[in-house]
C-alpha cells in the first residue's frame, strides 16, 4: 500500500514538471508603483515619495513623484527624479504655491513604459502677515533721519513692498508719511525727509505681503532745534565815535532766544564773544548804540540771537565813522538896535551843528569892515560845545557909521572853522528937526533937516502905495536931492 502511495506522488511531480516545461515564460510590463502620503508640508514645499512593488520584468531606469492642480498628475508635469531601480524613495517636492491644493503621484519607469501610484492629495500652508522690526533712529538733524526695517519672516510669502512710515502721532500708518525702501537681504534702510525741526516724531517699519500689511514696533525721535532767524538793520546815526544799529529776531527755532544782541568789530563777520551789546532775549526789533569807536575806521556789524542749541546771526553790514575835522557852525543875522542920541548894541550870534569829532573849546563871532573876517579881527567868545549861542557887539567896538561883516566861528583840536557871512549897517540914531522937501518934479526932489552936528543921516521914504520903505544916508549933514 505505502509503495503504491510513493508511486503515485512521483507520476504527479513528474506531469507537474513536463508541465511546467512546456508552459511559455510572462512578457514584462511597466513597473507597478505605490505613492506615499505627503508630509512635512510648508507654504511652498513638501517631501513625497514611492515604492515600486515590481519592475514588470525589466530594469527601473527613473522614479520619482509627479505634481499638479488635477487628480491625475503625470511625468509632463512637475517632476522630481529620485533614482533607479525597486524599492522605496524619497521626493523633495519644491516650487509650490501656498495654499493651493495639489495632487501627487509616485511614478517608475522601465524599458516598457511608465507605471504610476495612485494619486494623494495635500494643500500646501497658506500666506501669513510678515514679521518686521524697525532700526533704531540715527542721524537725526533738523528736517531728517534715518531708520528702516529687518523682516524676521516673509510669513510664506514675497514682500512686495516695504519701508518706514512716521507720523506726530502714534501708530503711523503707510497712509502718512512713508519711505518706499528696497530689501538687502532682510533688511532695508530708510531715510526720512522733510520734517519739522525740534518736533517728535513717531516712526514704524512696514512689509506687506499677499496676507497684508504688518508694522514693525514703533520707536520715537525728536528733530533737531534749527538756529534761530535773525536779521541786521541799516547802521543809522553814524558819528565819529558812536552808531546805531539794530536787528529782528523773527524766529526762535524751537528753543526760547536767551540772548540777542549786536556785535561789532574791524573785521568781516564778528562773532557775539567780539564787542557784543547784549539787549535782552526773546523775539522782536532791537536797536543797540554804539559808543567808543575810532574815528574814521571801518567797521562791521552782525545782529545775533542765541539759544541753548545755537548762536544765529544776521547779515554783516559794513559802515565808517566820521573823519575827524573842524567843527560846523552857521552865523545868526545880525541886527542893530540904535537907541536914542547914541550908538546900541549889534545882536547876533551862531549854532554850532558838528564838532568835527572833537570837542569845541571855544565858540562866538568876528566882524570886520572887510568881507570874510577872522579871530585875527575883533571877535568875542561865547562859551564851548555844540549848541545856539548868541553874541552882542557893543558901541566901543564900532565905528559909525559904517557897514560891518560878520561870521561865527568855532574852535575845536583841528583848528577854526566859519559860518556864513552876514553883514549890518551902524550908525548915530539922534532926533531930528521936520524934513524939508524942494525942488520936486515928477521924479526927484530936494530934502534937508536941521540935525545938529552929525555924521550921516538916515532918511526913510515908504511908498504910501505900496507901503515899502527905502533907506537912504547922507553924509556929512549937507542938503541931498533923490530922485527915483
Amino acid at each position: 500500500m505505502k509503495s503504491k502511495k510513493v508511486l503515485l506522488t512521483v507520476c504527479w511531480l513528474t506531469l507537474v514538471i513536463i508541465a511546467h516545461s512546456c508552459r511559455k515564460e510572462d512578457p514584462p510590463t511597466i513597473p507597478v508603483v505605490e505613492s506615499v502620503i505627503i508630509t512635512d508640508i510648508t507654504q511652498t514645499t513638501a517631501i513625497g515619495g514611492g515604492q515600486i512593488v515590481t519592475d514588470g520584468g525589466k530594469p527601473v531606469t527613473k522614479r520619482g513623484v509627479c505634481w499638479g492642480v488635477t487628480n491625475q498628475p503625470t511625468i509632463n508635469d512637475n517632476k522630481t527624479t529620485d533614482g533607479t531601480g525597486d524599492g522605496s524613495f524619497v521626493s523633495s517636492i519644491t516650487g509650490l504655491a501656498p495654499g493651493v491644493l495639489y495632487y501627487v503621484r509616485a511614478y517608475a519607469t522601465n524599458g516598457v513604459g511608465t507605471g504610476y501610484g495612485d494619486p494623494v492629495s495635500f494643500k500646501t500652508n497658506p500666506v501669513v502677515q510678515a514679521e518686521i522690526t524697525t532700526t533704531i533712529i540715527s542721524d537725526i538733524t533738523t528736517n531728517s533721519a534715518k531708520s528702516g526695517g529687518t523682516i524676521v519672516s516673509n510669513g510664506g510669502g514675497e514682500i512686495t513692498t516695504c519701508g518706514v512710515c512716521w507720523s506726530l502721532n502714534h501708530e503711523p500708518k503707510t497712509t502718512d508719511a512713508k519711505t518706499t525702501d528696497a530689501l538687502s537681504g532682510n533688511t532695508f534702510t530708510s531715510n526720512l525727509s522733510n520734517l519739522e525741526y525740534f518736533k517728535t516724531y513717531y516712526v514704524r517699519a512696514y512689509a506687506t505681503n499677499s496676507a497684508g500689511t504688518v508694522y514693525g514696533n514703533e520707536r520715537e525721535f525728536t528733530t533737531a532745534a534749527a538756529p534761530p532767524t535773525v536779521t541786521t538793520s541799516e547802521v543809522t546815526n553814524k558819528s565819529y565815535r558812536s552808531a546805531t544799529v539794530g536787528g529782528e529776531v523773527t524766529a526762535d527755532g524751537g528753543r526760547p532766544v536767551t540772548d540777542k544782541g549786536i556785535c561789532y568789530a574791524t573785521h568781516t563777520n564778528p562773532k557775539f564773544n567780539e564787542n557784543n551789546k547784549t539787549v535782552g532775549n526773546g523775539l522782536g526789533a532791537f536797536t543797540v548804540d554804539l559808543a567808543g569807536l575810532e574815528p574814521n575806521t571801518v567797521y562791521h556789524v552782525r545782529a545775533y540771537a542765541a539759544t541753548a542749541a545755537d548762536t544765529a546771526y544776521g547779515s554783516d553790514i559794513e559802515f565808517k565813522t566820521l573823519e575827524l575835522s573842524v567843527s560846523q557852525v552857521t552865523t545868526k543875522k545880525a541886527e542893530y538896535n540904535g537907541g536914542d542920541g547914541y550908538i546900541a548894541e549889534v545882536t547876533t550870534g551862531g549854532e554850532v551843528i558838528s564838532d568835527g569829532g572833537s570837542h569845541v573849546i571855544e565858540r562866538g563871532i568876528c566882524w570886520s569892515l572887510n568881507q570874510s573876517p577872522t579871530v585875527s579881527d575883533k571877535h568875542t567868545s561865547d562859551g564851548s560845545g555844540l549848541g545856539d549861542f548868541t553874541s552882542i557887539i557893543y558901541p566901543f567896538d564900532l565905528l559909525v557909521p559904517a557897514i560891518y561883516y560878520v561870521r561865527a566861528y568855532a574852535r575845536n583840536n583841528f583848528g577854526i572853522s566859519y559860518g556864513n557871512e552876514v553883514s549890518v549897517a551902524v550908525y548915530h540914531n539922534v532926533l531930528i528937526g521936520e524934513v524939508n522937501v524942494n525942488n520936486i518934479t515928477g521924479t526927484s526932489a530936494m530934502l534937508s533937516v536941521m540935525a545938529g552936528p552929525v555924521e550921516t543921516v538916515r532918511f526913510e521914504l515908504i511908498n504910501k502905495a505900496s507901503g515899502s520903505v527905502t533907506s537912504i544916508f547922507a553924509y556929512g549933514g549937507s542938503p541931498f536931492s533923490y530922485s527915483d
